[in-house]
């Protein structure tokens, strides 16, 4: 599974894929403990993001950005979603220009301390995919592949079924902005999500995406984003959501 290693691998380096695997496994279940319990980041999200960078990964074209991410760049790509979000409410946290960078620290000494023998390059397309899903427009670095899937990873629940979208839709409002009133989300809401189609077609089209699917996703965020400028207030009296 590791590309790192040559096909007609001698036992040495499959023991050496063994060792990478229970390391990886280690580094993710440390990443899991550093999460908090909060409305949207928890344990959950990290786990979902992991499962969705996967799954963007068999979309890229069998030429091109396949090269570019392989067997073993999955793999490093799964662990920066395990550390994205580590140590999100932490203190400590406050000291860094984002939660982002602060993750990525708490990822890098967790690969230290733990022997975890990566090379410089492979440790860069971490803290590359990690900087990916920084949201702050000024401060976002989301040119290279790695980016691109882990920012998109995270943002799944997004091209999701209803019941996904609006949950963790529901749960941004309860952590993010838990006084912002209705008729104010749905606003935040109109202006985010064209923005964001925006920023998915583009980034999917340079990564070559199918078109198809592109419209897929873009046509769910449509409809999404109809159905919340047409619903009532789900958080007052007896108005409440019907899924």
């Amino acid at each position: 599974m590791f590309d790192k290693f040559p096909n007609s691998a001698p036992e040495s380096i499959s023991q050496s894929k063994e060792h990478y695997t229970r390391a990886f496994e280690g580094s993710v279940e440390r990443a899991c403990k550093r999460y908090p319990e909060l409305p949207y980041h928890h344990p959950g999200h990290m786990a979902d993001v992991m499962q969705a960078v996967g799954e963007l990964v068999k979309l890229l074209p069998g030429d091109g950005y396949r090269r570019a991410i392989n067997p073993w760049h999955e793999e490093l790509l799964v662990l920066a979603a395990a550390w994205h979000d580590a140590g999100f409410d932490d203190d400590e946290a406050q000291a860094y220009p984002t939660k982002e960078e602060y993750a990525i620290a708490l990822m890098k000494e967790d690969i230290k301390s733990n022997d975890i023998d990566l090379t410089d390059y492979e440790i860069a397309l971490l803290d590359r995919a990690i900087r990916g899903t920084i949201m702050t427009p000024s401060l976002q670095q989301r040119d290279t592949p790695e980016a691109k899937l882990l920012h998109h990873a995270d943002m799944a629940y997004m091209t999701a079924d209803w019941e996904t979208f609006w949950r963790g839709a529901e749960a941004f409002h309860d952590e993010e902005h838990p006084k912002m009133p209705w008729e104010k989300f749905q606003q935040f809401e109109a202006d985010f999500l064209p923005k964001y189609m925006e920023s998915l077609e583009n980034d999917f089209q340079s990564l070559g995406i199918a078109e198809d699917e592109i419209k897929k996703r873009l046509d769910t965020l449509k409809s999404h984003l109809k159905r919340i400028m047409e619903m009532s207030n789900p958080w007052c009296g007896p108005a409440k959501l019907s899924l």
